[in-house]
């Protein structure tokens, strides 16, 4: 169905349909896109390039969490975590 759907697109395409082109156009071309369409794309990789920058900025705190802390500590920390998912699956 999908086929028959383009096959008639790209038909009024050829066929000169002005609306046929500005929908081709917008759907298949960055250049044509709405400013609207542009401003939220720009601001959802705005918004993904933060939540990664604070991923990395966690991870980064987390190593030196780990670093600090004593093997005991360590050990302490890994049995608490053991211990907790052992009572939550019984």
């Amino acid at each position: 169905m999908i086929d028959v759907a383009e096959s008639k697109l790209l038909s009024k395409v050829n066929e000169g349909d002005q609306r046929a082109v500005e929908f081709y156009l917008k759907n298949n071309s960055r250049r044509y896109v709405t400013p609207t369409v542009r401003f939220v794309v720009n601001q959802h990789n705005m918004e993904v390039k933060d939540l990664e920058e604070q991923i990395r900025q966690a991870k980064a705190l987390q190593e030196n969490v780990y670093d600090k802390l004593s093997f005991e500590q360590l050990e302490r920390l890994l049995m608490a975590g053991i211990n907790n998912t052992s009572t939550k699956s019984s």
